[in-house]
Order: C-alpha cells, then sequence, then structure tokens
C-alpha cells in the first residue's frame, strides 16, 4: 500500500488547509474525521492547533498505518502487543527493554519522541471508539496526575497551591528522556553568520529567515507572503522616514483570521534590491514557462533558481545546511527559532532602552513589554515573557546560547532575579558534569567560586574608605575586557563587583 500526507482545505476553518492522509491516492476517510477534529481541538486548552503540530499529527498517523501494514493488518485489526511490537522496533530494544543498536540497522528514536507517537495513536483510537467505529484494540489506561496551576509563575513553589486532576494515559508509554533546557534563539552575531551562509546557498532563505527575525511571522505565514502584500509599500523606502521605522502587513495567523505584522523599512529595502526588482522577475518567468495555464502564480512567492515553488521542506534543509557551516551540528536552527530569536531580541532592546540590567529583572515581566510582545506576537503571558527574559540572559551573559562565562551579580540581585538563579543551576550542572543534589546549595557554591558577590557591606566601607573613580572603573573595565573578551557587556558590568570577586578589594 502507498502512504502519503497531502494538504487539502480544511472544511472547519476559514483561509486554512488541513493536512490529511492519503492511502493508494484516495483519501482515509478515518483518519481524515480525526485529524479534522484535531486541527479545531486539538491544540492548547482544545484550541485550534498550529499547522507545523498537526501536519506532524497526520505523519504520525501514517507511520501508524505503515507500520502496521508492514504487519499485514489495519488499524481496526490492531491489538495493544502490535502497538508495543512497533514501538520495540523504533526504540531499538530487545526483550529487556534495552537498546541493541546492534539488532537493528538504524539509530533509535529518542523515549519523548516516542511517547508523542504514542500520544497521538492513543487519541486516534479513542476517537474512533468515540465516533463509532469498531476495533479490536483494548489499551491498557493509568491514570497520571495533571497540574493546573493557578499561578504559573509561582507553580514551584507549593503543589498545594494548585489544583490537581487525574487523566488518562496510555501504560506501554516508557520513561521519558532527561530533561534537557533548550534556548531555541540566537544572537545577532551568530544570526549574521547564519544568514550569510544561507545567502550563499540561495537568497530567498536569507531573506525568509530575516522576514521572520525582524517580523515575529511563523514559517507557514513566511511562506504564504504574496508579492501585492507588498504592494505600496516600496514608496516608504524614499518616504522621509528612518530605516528602524516599521511598516505594517496583512497575514493569515494561526487560526486561519487575517492579522498585521510589522517589519522595519531596512527589510523591505534589502527585499527591494537583493529580491524582488530582478530575481523575483526572472524566477517567476521561469515557473510560468514550465507550469503553463497554472492558476496558482499570483499565490506563490518565493521561488528557487528554478522556478520551483519554495516550501517548508526546502527552507528546513537550506537552515539545516547553513547550521552546520557555522558549527551547529548537534542542534540545527529551524525556521521557528526565528520567532523566538525575534521576541527574545525585544526583550534586549527594550530593558536596554530603559536602562535596566536585565538580571535585575524579578519575577514579574513589566507591563509595558507584555504589551509590545502581544502586539508584535499577537499573543504574551507572563510566563512565556520569562522564558524569553532567561533566554535573553543567557545570550546576553554568555555572548550565545552555550557559553562558558557568567558575570559576577550581587546577593541581592541573585535574591530578586529567578532567571539568575536558573542561569547559575544550569552553569553549575555544566561545571560539575554529574547529577546535582537535591538539597545542593547554590547560593553557597556561587559564593564561593565568585558568580555571587555579598557586597552588603560594601556600600558603607565606600562612603567611610573609599572613592570611586574614573580611573577605577576604567581600570575594572580594562580588566574585565582582558578577560571575557566578546563576552564583556559594557552596559552589564559592575565595577565594584568585579573587583571583589577578583580581589582588588574587599567587602566587610
Amino acid at each position: 500500500m502507498k502512504f502519503r500526507v497531502k494538504e487539502i482545505s480544511n472544511p472547519n476553518i476559514k483561509n486554512r488547509n488541513i493536512s490529511v492522509l492519503f492511502v493508494n491516492n484516495q483519501i482515509d476517510i478515518p483518519s481524515l474525521k480525526f485529524l479534522v477534529f484535531e486541527s479545531k481541538y486539538g491544540g492548547r486548552n482544545n484550541s485550534i492547533q498550529g499547522r507545523t503540530t498537526h501536519r506532524g499529527k497526520a505523519i504520525e498517523i501514517m507511520e501508524l498505518y505503515r507500520h502496521l501494514d508492514d504487519m499485514g493488518i489495519t488499524w481496526a485489526c490492531a491489538e495493544e502487543y502490535h502497538i508495543e511490537q512497533i514501538k520495540y522496533g523504533m526504540l531499538c530494544w530487545d526483550g529487556y527493554e534495552k537498546v541493541s543498536e546492534s539488532k537493528f540497522n538504524y539509530k533509535p528514536i529518542k523515549n519523548n519522541t516516542m511517547n508523542r507517537k504514542l500520544d497521538t495513536w492513543f487519541s486516534f483510537f479513542n476517537y474512533m471508539k468515540k465516533i463509532g467505529y469498531r476495533i479490536k484494540i483494548n489499551m491498557t489506561i493509568k491514570k497520571v496526575p495533571k497540574f493546573y496551576y493557578k499561578n504559573k509563575l509561582l507553580s514551584h513553589i507549593s503543589n498545594n497551591q494548585n489544583e490537581r486532576n487525574y487523566v488518562d494515559s496510555w501504560a506501554i508509554k516508557v520513561r521519558n528522556s532527561p530533561t534537557v533546557y533548550s534556548y531555541n534563539a540566537i544572537s545577532k552575531k551568530e544570526y549574521n553568520s547564519f544568514y550569510n551562509e544561507l545567502e550563499k546557498i540561495d537568497i530567498v532563505y536569507a531573506l525568509i529567515a530575516e522576514l521572520m527575525v525582524e517580523s515575529g511571522l511563523r514559517i507557514s505565514a513566511a511562506l504564504e507572503i504574496v508579492k501585492k502584500d507588498f504592494d505600496g509599500l516600496f514608496g516608504y523606502i524614499n518616504g522621509g522616514k528612518e530605516d528602524y521605522q516599521r511598516v505594517d502587513i496583512k497575514y493569515i495567523a494561526k487560526g486561519g483570521d487575517i492579522k498585521i505584522a510589522t517589519f522595519p523599512i531596512r527589510f523591505l529595502k534589502k527585499l527591494h534590491i537583493k529580491y524582488i526588482s530582478r530575481e523575483y522577475i526572472r524566477r517567476r518567468t521561469v515557473y510560468v514557462k514550465n507550469n503553463l495555464g497554472s492558476s496558482e502564480i499570483n499565490k506563490i512567492f518565493w521561488f528557487t533558481t528554478k522556478g520551483k515553488k519554495i516550501n517548508y521542506g526546502n527552507v528546513m534543509y537550506a537552515f539545516k545546511k547553513a547550521s552546520n557551516i557555522i558549527g551547529r551540528k548537534e542542534k540545527s536552527i529551524t525556521p521557528h527559532w526565528m520567532r523566538h530569536t525575534f521576541a527574545t531580541w525585544i526583550v534586549l532592546d527594550f530593558y536596554e532602552s530603559q536602562g535596566i540590567n536585565i538580571v535585575d529583572v524579578g519575577i514579574t515581566p513589566n507591563i509595558q513589554l507584555l504589551k509590545i510582545l502581544a502586539k508584535f506576537l499577537g499573543h504574551a503571558s507572563e510566563e512565556t515573557v520569562l522564558i524569553y527574559i532567561r533566554v535573553a540572559i543567557l545570550l546576553t551573559n554568555f555572548g550565545g546560547h552555550y557559553g562558558s562565562n557568567f558575570s559576577p551579580i550581587s546577593l541581592e540581585s541573585f535574591k530578586k532575579s529567578s532567571s539568575a538563579q536558573y542561569i547559575l543551576e544550569e552553569i553549575v550542572k555544566k561545571k560539575l558534569k554529574e547529577e546535582i543534589p537535591k538539597n545542593f546549595d547554590f547560593l553557597s557554591y556561587g559564593l564561593k567560586t565568585g558568580l555571587i558577590i555579598d557586597d552588603r557591606g560594601f556600600s558603607q566601607k565606600i562612603d567611610n574608605n573609599f572613592e570611586v573613580t574614573t580611573s577605577f572603573i576604567n581600570k575594572m573595565r580594562n580588566f574585565a575586557e582582558d578577560e571575557f573578551g566578546f563576552y564583556y557587556q559594557e552596559k552589564l558590568f559592575n565595577p565594584l563587583s568585579y573587583a571583589i570577586s577578583r580581589g582588588f578589594l574587599e567587602s566587610k
């Protein structure tokens, strides 16, 4: 049997396609019903599901069909032990649930990836049963706790303050993979290198990245941009406005609604000079020549050099190739990173404009920042903003995602900033390279290693015995620049804390 996933118009959501499964070139009706339901209610809190997530679900259903077909059975006749056989094969497990790569000619998938597939299949079988299909499988259910946080920002303090319900889960799921924190945003320096490599592959991939990182658009919206969306905007190029000033463009959002995105005039200039004025016309002409009579021409903006429509797979391939070239071989930059990077840069620019050290922000994001992010991203919760603040601190202090330098901060700043506490915890994990005991005293460790400076008694000593001169400050800055090199950040530098941590001065 032949299986493939293809997009068709969503019957329930306007301006939105849906990913469906074709079996032997015919739409599979059972999976279609499930995927239509998921597209409308499969998102967070039963909301509309994102297009990329939805396509992933369709592919996971296709995998289920394909594996069962290899066994000579259909989904309606499958039993739980068939699914367990699939699970063992994907994880490369032997009969004792141990990885045995010698028995397989491929690498195992991660436990979390397996559990995600099992969750999709679990939902599929349950939905089929719910809408009246007769199925053979009898799934073993276990109840697992799920917390509904009354206050997500402080949920870690006490679970007694939160509501806990129990939900059904498939008992054949496996232990989760070890927790790995991801910081899916990049510094401006790394982005410039990434952009240059994308441009060498093809200018369109560099411009797609630039559009997303300058506007916060998702990849689906960036790919659906058409030429007429820019009509009337190019007058701004010579209209007397500054390059950083922003202009609006309409786009189709996650739920199919029409929304407004903004990007700076500098992007408009780059787009016009590097693509629209020459390449777009040439590539569009090639497309028309190869697709005579096609009604799709006015729906396509991004073309390859051979006149073919750029799709998500093309962008992913280009991003992965560029990532490898700049040294990101283990974890490639993906299109969605551009949206996170856009938000993180907004956070950095906002606090810089306010003259606030981002490490000292604390646990409550600025209301004005919340409104700015909500305007550009279409949504923004305090919890989400804290994630962006955390990543911004990492980029600032480390010069990238996985740097090693952490500028010393004061004890009071450390106590107030949950983000600084989190970062110190990550540094300790990297330095010790072993599992951290639950009762580990991060504060004492920070004080002993000079990452945290106890300068509570230092202010009084300065008032009585020490004069902070311009010469002293410049000298400390010179020492810091020599020590940290590229990672030195002028705006975050505290000469007094640095002097104490390096033994130039002593606190009481």
